[in-house]
């Protein structure tokens, strides 16, 4: 309950503009045909990808 808290509405539409924007559908396409599942990609690639925007968002 904490957590939810912390996180607004409009951190939380302005973290997946960026992650939609940033994340093409080529490079999940990529990762599928290296054997890589919808969870596994969300956990290396978006969130290595986006995590300072993350990470930014949890300290405002």
């Amino acid at each position: 309950m904490i957590i939810l808290g912390c996180v607004s509405v409009y951190d939380v539409i302005v973290v997946r503009s960026f992650m939609e924007s940033n994340i093409s559908e080529k490079l999940f396409d990529a990762a599928s045909i290296d054997g890589c599942g919808q969870g596994t990609f969300f956990a290396k690639v978006v969130l290595g990808a986006t995590w300072l925007a993350c990470f930014a968002f949890l300290l405002i």
